[in-house]
């Protein structure tokens, strides 16, 4: 449920969200893996996060829920963040 709430909320925030089995992943998806990659690291960067205030809060719920079950983003992930419209 979490995972859908984030799609909603970055479509909301005007970040360009592909469908469902798009065999592609765009740039602003890229920003948002770098950016829940960074919210499951202990001290996050500072250039990791969204400016939008509600995307950010959900972006921590699901990146602690992905903590909780175990899945973690590797430190790669955190290149898609790097000069993402924010």
């Amino acid at each position: 449920r979490s995972i859908s709430e984030l799609r909603v909320q970055a479509i909301r925030a005007g970040l360009d969200i592909l469908p469902a089995g798009s065999t592609f992943v765009g740039r602003d998806e890229l920003a948002l893996l770098g950016w829940l990659a960074s919210a499951q690291r202990v001290v996050p960067r500072p250039y990791t996060s969204p400016d939008d205030a509600d995307l950010a809060a959900i972006i921590r719920r699901c990146a602690t829920l992905l903590d909780e079950m175990g899945l973690h983003l590797p430190p790669l992930a955190l290149h898609g963040a790097m000069g993402a419209r924010r």
